[in-house]
């Protein structure tokens, strides 16, 4: 009782990437968190509740982000959090590892009217690597309130806590924190500081917004629009500044550099030294490295299927249900109502938790990485090749994912940071073809172009290259705005994993599935079934054969008919199942029940399949130009309906998600098309 008539405590957690407070966050909350979208935003909300002392507490978990300049979406959403006074008390979470990166972060949320705690992280390293910190002399050096902690380990949670509690309960925040502008940018701060003077709205003060004006921040600007007459004459005061924010920045860390200095500590990173030794000398060579790098994420991809193998079996059970389901009551029940139970609610059942697992799988194993420190390691490696297509070096990692598959190559794009990178990313990742993929259609290029199968997937991935460049030049210069920087990064030490945090930002992102890309999968599965069954349960009378006909005028421009343009969409469900579609659509079998359990078989039923269906398929009506036009539309094909849930999943957008789908689907016809045109040229 006493607990609901007490005011809710809400607490912020910020600080850069890498500093472990996300690890904060959940030795904090535990499994109680919610995963959702900041308002009006596609960027991930964090928050979690516990109790202290029967007052409930509310942890938001902020974006990590290297400062607070507005030049990207998580920064902008974590300064306008902050200024906004959201939270009752924001802790500040920095590597006591690497103070001097670390504490930029510092440097800018002190400037704000906020109550701060500083939690001094990873105390343990840096003890361990004979660099440890006194947090009472850093306190003093601050201006706030600094608590040692091992997140990793539960050390110091507690007194940090009881601190914030602490601070709540005095409203006014140290004066005087943070780098001194005026000493450090001198006649140029104070010059801005008089002309905006006046007319700075609440909650922004004068000496910060002067700052923000000088570093040439675009939120601040646009906050100066709105009062013209200063607009025109601070511009003249501050347009002569040679490399502003280089200027800004650097009286930031000459604040820092003082702070050390004062604590009795320094900021070079002997951490970071310690932490790359002989093993790095061969993991960042430019050479070799690339090498340790896609072995590492070979090892990566097998250990994830290692992991979603449990949940797997499930799915796959799942699958195999119908079998004695259909046995056992043949004569009990009507065939429609077997079918439906069968091959439309425990099919889509059966492939939704086996996407489950994949998840599960790809994000244990992607917080594995992160934890011991090597995926900063694997973006580095390839930052300078993904440049080439306007990404960052994170980006690799899901996109080579992506050859085992798409939904490993979505969920594992919460490695990326920025909003808009990780965007981008995902919307090209369905271009990747995954293995299932390639299996269709080298199985059909065997089929049809023999001796010639080489050159066909050398036209293909050829294309592949052409295509990402492009769909990645066309998202970031016209569909997805916004402004992206470099890769900034310093290399955190190598340590051991911490499990606890891994399993439940794994299980966070699990139950995000569940509670929607899940059921959608299962909606997708069941329409097919549906399409497939109705309305007298034979597929050549089906509605779905009926789309495939009245489509038939679009298939035609890829030399299809209405059979192999079913096929083709088809394989919406899987891309495992166009083989076993096309063997019952081209007459290996007639029955919809027949239809359905191909689109969902077993691989090495598919393998069986694929040696009784080539004989048939060589001597089926199609022709090699249709043949190339079909096998160029489902190379570039729509996602999968697991990788469409994953994409919802992961933008918690219907618009992003519907756009991919239909971006994909029109490229798939005009690949197709183009395709076939030049197959009759050359056939």
């Amino acid at each position: 009782m006493g607990e609901s008539n007490t005011p809710c405590l809400h607490i912020s957690l910020a600080g850069q990437p890498n500093t472990g407070k996300s690890t904060l966050f959940n030795r904090l909350t535990g499994l109680a968190q919610h995963v959702g979208n900041w308002p009006g935003k596609t960027v991930a909300r964090k928050e979690g509740d516990f109790s202290l002392d029967g007052r409930r507490c509310r942890v938001t978990d902020l974006p990590g982000t290297y400062g607070l300049t507005a030049g990207s979406l998580e920064e902008t959403i974590t300064r306008e959090f902050l200024i906004g006074r959201a939270a009752d008390a924001v802790v500040v979470v920095v590597d006591a590892s690497q103070l001097e990166r670390s504490l930029y972060m510092a440097a800018e949320v002190l400037a704000l009217p906020v109550r701060v705690v500083v939690a001094l992280n990873m105390v343990d390293v840096a003890e361990k690597n004979g660099k440890p910190v006194d947090e009472g002399k850093l306190a003093a050096a601050l201006g706030a309130p600094v608590v040692a902690t091992a997140a990793s380990r539960g050390m110091g949670v507690d007194r940090l806590i009881s601190v914030v509690r602490d601070v709540v309960r005095n409203p006014v925040p140290g004066p005087g924190r943070g780098p001194d502008f005026r000493a450090g940018l001198g006649e140029i701060h104070a010059g801005v500081c008089r002309a905006v003077r006046g007319w700075v709205p609440r909650p922004y003060n004068e000496e910060w917004m002067a700052a923000k004006l000088i570093e040439q921040d675009s939120h601040a600007w646009e906050i100066l629009d709105t009062a013209p007459e200063q607009a025109d004459g601070i511009r003249s005061l501050v347009r002569d500044i040679d490399d502003p924010q280089i200027r800004v920045s650097r009286v930031r860390y000459q604040w820092i550099e003082a702070v050390l200095d004062r604590a009795g500590t320094t900021g070079r990173n002997h951490a970071r030294d310690a932490g790359l030794g002989r093993f790095d000398r061969w993991a960042l060579h430019p050479v070799w490295g690339k090498f340790i790098a896609v072995a590492a994420l070979a090892l990566a991809a097998v250990l994830a299927y290692i992991v979603c193998l449990p949940p797997m079996v499930l799915g796959l059970g799942l699958l195999m249900l119908p079998v004695p389901i259909r046995h056992f009551f043949r004569d009990l029940a009507p065939d429609w109502l077997i079918s439906m139970v069968c091959d439309g609610m425990l099919t889509g059942l059966g492939v939704a938790t086996c996407v489950a697992a994949f998840i599960a799988g790809v994000c244990l194993v992607i917080g594995i990485l992160e934890d011991i420190g090597y995926l900063s390691r694997l973006a580095v490696i390839f930052h300078r090749f993904m440049r080439r297509l306007g990404l960052q070096g994170k980006a690799f990692i899901p996109l080579c994912m992506g050859f085992v598959c798409n939904i490993m190559a979505v969920s594992g794009t919460r490695v990326v940071d920025g909003w808009r990178q990780r965007l981008i990313t995902i919307l090209l990742a369905p271009l990747i073809p995954c293995k299932g993929l390639l299996v269709v259609v080298t199985f059909v290029c065997t089929v049809f172009f023999g001796p010639l199968t080489p050159l066909v997937f050398a036209a293909l991935f050829l294309i592949l290259v052409c295509q990402l460049v492009l769909a990645s030049f066309v998202l970031r210069r016209i569909l997805v705005r916004g402004r992206d920087h470099g890769l900034v990064m310093e290399l955190p030490p190598y340590h051991r994993p911490n499990f606890t945090t891994i399993r439940i930002n794994t299980m966070t992102r699990v139950k995000a599935f569940l509670g929607q890309g899940f059921w959608l999968i299962v909606a997708a599965a069941f329409l097919t079934w549906a399409g497939v069954y109705y309305p007298d349960g034979r597929i050549e009378t089906s509605y779905l054969a009926g789309l495939g006909r009245a489509l038939e005028p679009l298939g035609r421009t890829m030399g299809m008919d209405w059979r192999l343009l079913l096929t083709f969409l088809v394989a919406f469900s899987s891309k495992e199942a166009t083989l076993g579609a096309m063997a019952v659509i081209y007459g290996a079998g007639s029955s919809a029940r027949t239809a359905v359990e191909g689109l969902y078989m077993d691989p090495s039923l598919v393998m069986t399949l694929k040696t009784q269906f080539a004989g048939f398929l060589a001597t089926a009506e199609i022709s090699r130009a249709s043949a190339l036009g079909f096998v160029f539309a489902i190379f570039f094909s729509l996602p999968c309906m697991g990788t469409l849930a994953a994409i919802y999943n992961e933008t918690r957008s219907r618009a992003w998600t519907a756009g991919a789908l239909a971006w994909y689907f029109i490229n798939s016809i005009v690949m197709g098309t183009l395709a076939f045109q030049v197959g009759r040229l050359i056939f």
